[in-house]
């Protein structure tokens, strides 16, 4: 993993606050599996650029004013860590977020092949091999 995997993921939280998804087909394997946590909202389990696109399109049909915001990075080889702060409003209720998501990305061949988001930081720092914070 290098420096310029961390700015590739920088740049895809960007893109993705901005709407703008010209980033995936360079960053996200066809195959690439997208997990999110088991008591999180809408679907838990998608693949590839495409099934990316349609949770996030979920997030952003329940939600508005949604931006991510990435604050701490933790290279650990294949893998890398991103703690994102997670902000925005629920469209129906007005009621604000502002959460902190932690994202373990697996790499393969400078594509990633595995995104996972969870909620506790300890169970996201041991799915890239640490124990520590």
């Amino acid at each position: 993993m290098s420096q310029e995997n961390v700015e590739r993921i920088r740049n895809a939280f960007a893109g993705t606050t901005a709407g703008d998804f010209s980033y995936l087909p360079d960053l996200i394997d066809e195959s690439c599996e997208f997990l999110l946590p088991p008591d999180f909202p809408g679907t838990q389990t998608t693949r590839g650029p495409e099934g990316f696109v349609s949770v996030v399109q979920e997030f952003e049909d329940a939600f508005e004013e949604m931006r991510y915001e990435p604050q701490d990075f933790l290279d650990q080889g294949d893998r890398l860590f991103v703690a994102v702060r997670t902000v925005g409003r629920a469209k129906h209720t007005g009621i604000a977020i502002d959460l902190i998501l932690y994202w373990v990305y697996t790499f393969r061949d400078g594509m990633v092949v595995k995104m996972e988001a969870f909620l506790d930081r300890p169970a996201a720092l041991e799915a890239v091999g640490r124990s520590d914070g």
